[in-house]
């Protein structure tokens, strides 16, 4: 299934429909869509199997943190007694109660600073504003061939995968040291785009990958293929002025003159193919967490229009993912609040309403509104979990 960055692809999100390679689980006939209301009453499931599918749904164990103790204190400290002084004392004596006097003052002093400074609960470390993350990082070789995607078992697990994923209680490092290079994508080269692309891919895992491991997913780091008119993929053929995100083969494919839908006036700017693409590792992040097959297996099952609200809020989530890259490579990179100004107008330009030119359109990636405001939530923010679009009104993906 492709994951197109702009224009309307039917059905299911891609050409075929379905997930390459996927069997229909059991109960599920292709291309029976049954309405699955995204909402129903508390205590119940809100996307229950029908009859013959006794699924048992699973649950994610977060790491646990175990409660550090500390030292008890000691008892109330008493001034010392007053001792007369023998009548003779030797200089020597006195000179090495003094240094041994000092020593255990000194550890009175450490032992006190280390009493008086461990973190507790009421008394949180105070986050560095120092990168976390740059060039020492080993960031893997693009990978052509990488594993399998996780894949739900049963309905109840695909729900849990997209409303309760345990990649929503982690958090993308911020600020980090990855640098974004400025390239005109009017007058790239598709040489020079592409190997910027596949630079680009180092920095988006850098940032991508500890939340990933954090919440026990696995991320291979996608290729980036430039074409021309046309590219066939294992997703199938699509034309020029597009960039998409490939389930079949994990990989990223980017039309040289995806510019040209994009606004005048924002082709030539830094950082708006950067955007593109944070975009499209969005739907990685959301293939190597489960969160897109489960979705799909959804959109199967679902009446035309609630597919259509699956794979909007899809597409929401991964403009969300974008913003919350772009907000960690911001300082590193430079960012003006000009430049800032112009990925925001660029997130809204590719709404379901612009790019077809009717604003009353019911479409499957978002009015250009609903576009906006989820980049916007992960331009501003670095925890995960505020692009959770599965459990957002309706309107809100609109």
């Amino acid at each position: 299934m492709t994951q197109p960055w702009g224009g309307q692809q039917g059905q299911g999100g891609g050409p075929q429909g379905q997930w390459p390679g996927q069997q229909p689980w059991p109960g599920q006939q292709q291309g029976n869509h049954q309405q699955a209301p995204w909402t129903t009453p508390p205590g119940q499931n809100p996307y229950a199997p029908g009859p013959g599918q006794p699924y048992q749904q699973p649950g994610y164990q977060q790491p646990g943190y175990q409660q550090v103790r500390y030292p008890v204190q000691p008892q109330g400290y008493g001034q010392p007694g007053f001792v007369p002084p023998p009548r003779r004392r030797s200089p020597l004596l006195g000179l090495l109660g003094g240094l041994a006097f000092v020593m255990i003052a000194g550890f009175f002093v450490i032992a006190l600073f280390n009493y008086l400074s461990p973190v507790t609960p009421d008394r949180p470390p105070v986050p560095s504003t120092e990168p976390t993350y740059g060039q020492d990082v080993k960031v893997p070789a693009p990978d052509p061939d990488p594993p399998a995607l996780p894949s739900p078992e049963t309905y109840d697990e695909a729900t849990t995968w997209m409303k309760s994923n345990a990649i929503y209680s982690q958090s993308v490092p911020v600020p980090t040291a990855c640098k974004l290079d400025r390239i005109d994508v009017s007058t790239a080269s598709k040489g020079s785009l592409e190997s910027h692309l596949n630079e680009l891919t180092a920095c988006l895992w850098t940032v991508w990958n500890p939340p990933i491991t954090a919440a026990h997913f696995e991320l291979p780091r996608p290729t980036v293929t430039v074409y021309g008119k046309s590219v066939t993929t294992a997703c199938g053929q699509s034309e020029s002025h597009n960039a998409f995100y490939c389930s079949a083969d994990q990989q990223i494919y980017y039309a040289q003159n995806v510019y040209e839908i994009m606004p005048k006036a924002l082709r030539n700017k830094p950082f708006v193919a950067e955007t593109v693409l944070a975009h499209e590792f969005g739907h990685a992040i959301q293939a190597r967490t489960g969160i897109l097959i489960s979705e799909s297996a959804w959109q199967q099952k679902s009446s035309e229009s609630k597919a259509a609200e699956f794979s909007r809020r899809t597409e929401t989530q991964a403009d969300c993912m974008g913003g919350l890259f772009m907000h960690a490579v911001q300082n590193a990179s430079g960012m003006t609040q000009t430049d800032l100004a112009n990925i925001r107008q660029l997130s809204g330009a590719i709404g379901d309403d612009v790019l077809s030119g009717d604003p009353t359109i019911v479409g499957d990636h978002g009015l250009s509104k609903s576009r906006l405001y989820w980049f916007g939530q992960g331009l501003g923010n670095a925890s995960v979990g505020i692009c959770n679009t599965y459990v957002a009104a309706s309107d809100k993906v609109r």
